[in-house]
């Protein structure tokens, strides 16, 4: 078998499974509660923008930052959290054992853990929703829902980018580039992929106003 191989004494034994076996219990929670939480506030918050366009059915981000949000700018930040993160440290883990019967006691996921993400996700699409298009209205924003779905889109990024980055436990250069790479990254991509759809001045319209920013940054706070 490989694990003769892998583990030629059982020395390492004891540090393979309190130490890493409990980070992977607490890396996969984590991982599965990012992953339902910035899907369920997107598909809220586009739920309740049908209020605004009297269910039509139209959405306010353009297919191509549709696409990308769960491919890169909320996909790698789960991904690094997954590999490397570090809830406690090795020596506390193998300091006190018991803190692994955490996982298989469900005490990192339950029933509970699971209502109060989508609880938590259901609110902070309703007030991305309702921040941003109140925000709209009341400066008499032009545009259509082109800019808004700028205004709402850029405020769900936020969001979920910073909901990874304040349950991140440990941070390294990795976790600094993926949270905050692909968070700026959004920006130029934004203008870009806007012109192949002629809509490049509606980009920079919504993002060299000043009410943009008051906007999204009462969203997320």
């Amino acid at each position: 078998m490989a694990s003769d191989f892998a583990l030629p004494s059982f020395a390492q034994l004891t540090t393979l499974m309190l130490a890493h076996g409990h980070w992977c219990y607490d890396r996969n929670v984590r991982v599965i509660v990012i992953l339902m939480l910035k899907n369920a506030l997107l598909t809220i918050s586009l739920y309740f923008f049908q209020f605004t366009c009297g269910f039509s059915s139209a959405v306010t981000p353009t297919d191509t930052l549709m696409m990308a949000y769960n491919i890169v700018f909320t996909g790698i930040p789960p991904i690094v959290v997954g590999a490397l993160d570090q809830d406690v440290r090795v020596a506390k883990l193998l300091q006190y054992p018991w803190l692994y019967k955490q996982g298989p006691r469900r005490g990192l996921y339950s029933r509970t853990i699971f209502w109060s993400a989508m609880a938590e996700s259901a609110y902070m699409g309703f007030v991305c929703y309702w921040v941003t298009s109140n925000a709209i209205q009341f400066m008499h924003q032009g545009g259509g829902y082109n800019v808004h779905g700028y205004y709402q889109f850029t405020s769900i990024l936020f969001c979920v980018n910073g909901y990874v980055a304040l349950t991140t436990k440990h941070w390294t250069h990795l976790h600094v580039l993926a949270i905050f790479g692909c968070t700026l990254i959004y920006f130029p991509f934004c203008i870009v992929t806007a012109s192949w759809y002629g809509e490049g001045g509606a980009a920079m319209a919504a993002f060299s106003d000043m009410t943009f920013w008051v906007t999204v940054a009462l969203a997320v706070l």
